[in-house]
């Protein structure tokens, strides 16, 4: 089973902790095989989002859940790609 998180607007301060526990929540709970974080519609990421999401795929592997991000737009993916994070984020685990 594949849980799908979709996320719009922004991931600062305030949306990060959400994030993390939803990812985590998905992670520990559900147990999904695979967890897809799609980020679309996201129009900015700082460090606390980066974090959550780095956070989430932690937990995920250390359940053997899968995850992979889908769909960063540009500035997202241009965030991810210069602290060197894209790639490995995007490939399936």
């Amino acid at each position: 089973m594949r849980w799908l998180v979709e996320v719009r607007g922004e991931i600062g301060a305030e949306a990060s902790g959400r994030i993390r526990d939803a990812l985590v929540h998905a992670a520990t709970r559900v147990m999904p095989t695979r967890i897809v974080l799609d980020l679309l519609h996201v129009a900015f990421i700082d460090s606390t989002g980066i974090e959550a999401i780095v956070a989430g795929r932690t937990v995920a592997s250390r359940m053997a859940v899968g995850f992979v991000l889908r769909q960063p737009n540009g500035v997202v993916a241009h965030q991810l790609r210069r602290i060197g994070l894209l790639d490995t984020l995007m490939a399936d685990r």
